[in-house]
């Protein structure tokens, strides 16, 4: 489970709780509301609010381009669903093409993209770093059982 927390962007400071199973990359957008800083148990917490107290990744301005590509993997592959809970999240209509450069389209964020919609961008981020990390622990765990096997 994943909550963002964004603010600094159109709108009321918001969180996007997500649920991440890191086996398919599949992430699903389950609900949206205000800003809430409490620590809640097996919650990886995302934010760009240096403020937050209860933090497991700070995300900055310099991590949207990762994330808006994070959202369109996620979104071409079939991997992301959004929850009617969620819908307002959906930054789709907030991205716009900034320039096409040799490894392809680049993307920017429109001025009045929501808090909402940037936290969408910086859950697909969050996820594909887990699901990254995931994997890499899993071909650690296979690699060190072949070592293990060999001697």
């Amino acid at each position: 489970m994943i909550r963002v927390n964004v603010a600094g962007f159109a709108d009321r400071p918001a969180s996007l709780y997500v649920a991440l199973d890191t086996g398919t990359g599949m992430v699903v957008a389950a609900s949206v509301r205000d800003h809430a800083d409490d620590r809640k148990p097996n919650f990886l917490h995302v934010t760009n609010i240096e403020a937050d107290q209860h933090r497991d990744m700070l995300v900055t301005e310099e991590h949207l381009a990762d994330a808006i590509a994070a959202y369109f993997s996620a979104a071409s592959m079939g991997r992301l669903v959004i929850r009617e809970g969620a819908l307002r999240a959906d930054p789709k209509s907030r991205l716009e093409r900034d320039k096409i450069e040799e490894r392809g389209i680049k993307y920017r964020v429109h001025p009045d993209a929501t808090n909402a919609q940037v936290a969408m961008l910086y859950a697909c981020y969050a996820a594909k770093k887990q699901a990254d990390s995931s994997k890499s622990s899993a071909f650690q765990r296979e690699f060190m059982g072949l070592i293990e096997s060999i001697y």
